[in-house]
């Protein structure tokens, strides 16, 4: 039973990579008009990202859901967009096709799960789609649904077969039924997401050998940057390439190439020995990408060495995507580095007097990021407090809320009378995102000179005060011989 539930995982598998996402001056205009019941006075937001190999998130509107569940959101797309709707960690999924204006409503809060705040604590997003409203059967959203629940019923139907028995056969009249269904629409991208879904799917079921299927769907082919299933399918058939690939037994030159020679030119030439990839350079180059990001943390490998071959591509590349990917590729490797110079915000409290980052430079300063439902956050805040009351000289402890409103917040702080600094993300809505937040709460630690020293430290709650008294008690002795101060040593105990 636990293969069948493995191969179903792979089947029914919600998790799709995104596409390239390329502003453009000539791009058409997307408008989406919502209703989100149960989420009133939540900030809602359309996110998309840069490109289908980095997943680096950029979002590209904000809207506050009003008091009627309404909102509006919109973006400038160049080519069919894959996006979702985001209400902290509800994701609703979305095709954005450019000059289109969409519909729609999602599911009531209490639809979507029993307990949705709970839910919210957790890194794994809660996955659904829009209803769209007088949406017509041409609409890709639509079609793209009605393949995707025809497929999955087909495999529920034929699971047992096909892990078992007559694999050819069955996935041959699937692709065949469902072409005769659907190429009457003459849509391109949905021609190509359903031949890399059933390239994924023969490559699952070893129909034909994995070289075979390579030289159908890849060797020749153009690549797709903004297709999901074509991505997803590349993605599955050059996984781990450099680890587990064709040139693991070429083990020795890959490590030269990398390590010792650090260079773009020796690692392409090693790879032009795969036959697989050795007509199509575009493809040779997005696979090495890929490549270089999955052994990034290697040990065998030297993060340096990865990044200047990274740097090359994206300033030499003949690609222009690919130098949209190799750029994204550093920014997500590198954001979350110990070091990295914190771009300054400012934020309001509930009397809208405004905060910012700089205006403590020279001292510790922790961020706690909440939300109004989580009650273990409340416990974190009233722990920051007795903090604030013995250590304020040296460190700034703050608390940022991240849903409702202002008056909610003021009645939060009065209520526990909170004195530490108590702001509200409402003027820079994606502050949780740039600092990676996805569950809550969530504590971010920045050194005197405005430096990240960890974007996941520890809460009150895991033992962080004496973390800060080892801090504290370095500054003292610091301050009496004046000497620099040094907390190298203790920055890797933060996470």
């Amino acid at each position: 039973m636990t293969s069948v539930y493995n191969h179903m995982r792979f089947f029914l598998s919600l998790v799709l990579p995104l596409m390239l996402y390329s502003p453009d001056l000539s791009a058409g205009h997307v408008v989406i008009n919502g209703s989100a019941p149960g989420f009133e006075n939540q900030p809602v937001k359309l996110v998309t990202v840069t490109d289908l190999i980095s997943n680096l998130e950029i979002t590209l509107d904000n809207d506050t859901i009003s008091a009627n569940s309404g909102f509006s959101l919109s973006a400038d797309v160049s080519e069919i967009c894959f996006a979702w709707i985001s209400i902290f960690n509800v994701k609703a999924y979305i095709y954005l096709e450019p000059g289109k204006t969409y519909n729609i409503s999602l599911l009531c809060k209490d639809e979507l799960t029993d307990s949705i705040n709970s839910r919210l604590y957790s890194v794994f997003p809660i996955e659904t789609v829009p209803i769209f409203e007088a949406a017509d059967s041409t609409d890709l959203n639509v079609l793209l649904g009605d393949f995707n629940y025809l497929y999955n019923v087909f495999i529920l139907d034929n699971v047992d077969q096909l892990i078992t028995g007559r694999k050819k056969q069955l996935v041959d009249s699937l692709k065949l039924a469902m072409f005769a269904r659907f190429s009457v629409f003459h849509n391109p991208y949905l021609n190509n997401y359903i031949n890399y879904r059933f390239a994924g799917l023969e490559m699952m079921q070893q129909i034909g050998g994995k070289e075979t299927i390579a030289m159908t769907y890849l060797a020749t082919n153009p690549i797709l940057y903004n297709n999901t299933e074509y991505i997803a399918f590349i993605s599955e058939y050059f996984k781990h390439y450099f680890a587990l690939g064709s040139l693991i037994k070429r083990n020795e030159e890959l490590h030269q190439a990398i390590n010792v020679e650090r260079s773009y030119a020796s690692l392409i030439r090693l790879m032009r020995a795969d036959s697989v990839i050795i007509e199509n350079a575009e493809l040779r180059e997005l696979v090495m990408l890929k490549g270089l990001y999955e052994i990034f943390n290697n040990p065998a490998f030297d993060k340096e060495a990865i990044r200047e071959i990274m740097e090359f591509v994206k300033a030499k590349s003949q690609i222009p995507t690919d130098k949209i990917i190799a750029g994204s590729l550093i920014s997500k490797l590198y954001r979350f580095e110990k070091g990295t110079i914190v771009k300054d915000f400012a934020l309001q409290d509930w009397a809208d007097s405004t905060y910012s980052l700089s205006q403590y430079k020279g001292k510790f300063v922790y961020l706690l990021f909440w939300t109004s439902w989580c009650t273990p956050c409340l416990r974190e805040m009233a722990m920051l407090e007795s903090f604030r009351e013995k250590y304020s000289d040296w460190f700034v402890f703050i608390g940022i809320m991240t849903d409702g409103n202002k008056q909610m917040m003021k009645k939060t702080a009065t209520t526990y009378k909170f004195q530490f600094p108590f702001l509200h993300v409402e003027s820079q809505p994606d502050l949780p995102e740039r600092f990676g937040v996805i569950s809550f709460p969530t504590g971010v630690f920045i050194d005197p000179d405005g430096k990240l020293i960890t974007q996941s430290a520890r809460l009150p709650s895991t033992n962080l005060e004496a973390l800060i008294r080892e801090v504290y008690f370095i500054l003292k002795e610091n301050e009496k011989s004046k000497t620099p101060h040094t907390f190298n040593k203790l920055w890797d105990d933060m996470d």
